[in-house]
């Protein structure tokens, strides 16, 4: 108990004093939290539902052409996304997909420059401006991957 009092009024100390930035101590609890928000699975994603529609043509980002299916955006916290699209059979329209898209929506300001290209070399697409997308006017990174919805 007394090793974290004392922690606790070292790091308090830093911060009043200036030595520590406030942002960059809540960037290191919140980060974890925020990669978490990311990673859920769909369709059990916890967040608020900004977007939902049970059949349409949606643009999955990084594919072309648009795709014929339902699609469900839910805001995870910090101004990131997670959507989930699941294909729908429409008559004369041969889906790109066979499986569901699950694209998870990071604002880019939210890591440093060093992170988006250590994430851009692992295969996240970057987008200059999130209104292309309906996000907001800021750039974002996506990741999409598969998962198993039921038409």
């Amino acid at each position: 108990m007394k090793n974290k009092l004392l922690n606790l009024f070292i790091l308090v100390s830093l911060i009043t004093f200036g030595l520590v930035p406030v942002t960059q101590v809540r960037a290191t609890e919140d980060s974890q939290e925020m990669y978490w928000s990311l990673m859920q699975e769909c369709p059990d994603v916890r967040g608020d539902v900004v977007a939902w529609y049970g059949e349409g043509f949606h643009w999955i980002y990084g594919y072309s052409p648009v795709q014929w299916g339902a699609d469900k955006v839910w805001h995870v916290g910090y101004d990131n996304y997670v959507q989930c699209f699941c294909p729908k059979k429409l008559e004369g329209f041969e889906p790109l997909f066979h499986t569901g898209i699950k694209t998870a929506w990071l604002k880019a300001g939210n890591v440093g420059a060093e992170k988006q290209q250590d994430l851009l070399a692992k295969g996240w697409l970057w987008l200059d401006n999130g209104v292309d997308v309906g996000l907001l006017p800021e750039p974002y990174m996506a990741r999409n991957s598969k998962w198993n919805c039921q038409d």
